[in-house]
């Protein structure tokens, strides 16, 4: 049985958050296993614009159709539309490397360079040297 969440609520469709510090962490024991083979923030989520656009983010400028012309059905068998579930933090330089990997939902949006996943912004935190920069 697919469960589906909906929620109505004002916000501004090009925000992006950022994570700060530790406290922006989600902490469950579903996203940490579900964290590790999905990506925590794209995994399973379609999101429409106020004008009816169909997109993996509201932040995101590309979409896969508009309400009322393109069935959510359609949407979902396309691949480019859910390749970024699958884009787990394992796979990402950087993040790979992060302790805090399986419980940070940042919405950063991976891109593949030569065969390799990278964040398209730099993180608030390097898990290289264990420091938080940006505060």
């Amino acid at each position: 049985m697919k469960v589906i969440v909906t929620e109505k609520r004002k916000i501004k469709e090009n925000k992006r958050s950022k994570i700060l510090n530790a406290s922006f962490f989600s902490l469950s024991q579903k996203l940490f296993f579900e964290s590790q083979i999905h990506n925590p923030y794209f995994n399973q989520k379609i999101a429409i614009s106020t004008e009816g656009y169909i997109k993996n983010a509201l932040f995101i400028e590309n979409n896969f159709g508009g309400l009322g012309k393109t069935p959510i059905k359609e949407v979902l068998k396309d691949h480019n539309f859910t390749r970024l579930w699958g884009v787990s933090k394992n796979m990402i330089d950087t993040c790979k490397d992060c302790e805090f990997r399986y419980v940070c939902c940042d919405n950063r949006v991976p891109i593949k360079v030569n065969n390799t996943w990278r964040q398209t912004e730099v993180c608030n935190y390097n898990p290289y040297d264990s420091k938080w920069t940006g505060l």
